[in-house]
């Protein structure tokens, strides 16, 4: 559970950067989708082919391998370091673009 709660929080990170710093905020939903299918499609994409296996950095979905996780009972801690440098990056550009954010009611 805690593994997924962390791509969970990947993907909320970055779906709050897009609403934050696109100009046009009804596209935001549409282009985190779209980031949410891309990073599926690249994990499917490593696992299929082994030169491809450096695609496993780019997804979210390979972090934390439920196989693993079941065998070791435990999480790689590079994987939830770098969730974690991903989750605050996107908090703190979502914050330095929200105050530039021109607001429309």
């Amino acid at each position: 559970m805690l593994a997924l709660f962390f791509m969970q929080l990947i993907f909320l990170a970055i779906g709050i950067l897009l609403g934050c710093a696109m100009k046009q905020h009804k596209r935001a939903g549409s282009v985190a989708v779209s980031i949410l299918l891309a990073t599926y499609l690249f994990s499917i994409i490593s696992g299929l082919n082994e030169n491809l296996e450096f695609l496993k950095y780019f997804t979210p979905f390979k972090y934390f391998d439920a196989a693993s996780i079941l065998s070791k009972s435990q999480l790689d801690l590079g994987y939830v370091l770098l969730s974690a440098a991903i989750v605050v990056a996107a908090m703190a550009g979502a914050y330095l673009t929200y105050a530039k954010r021109d607001l429309y009611i």
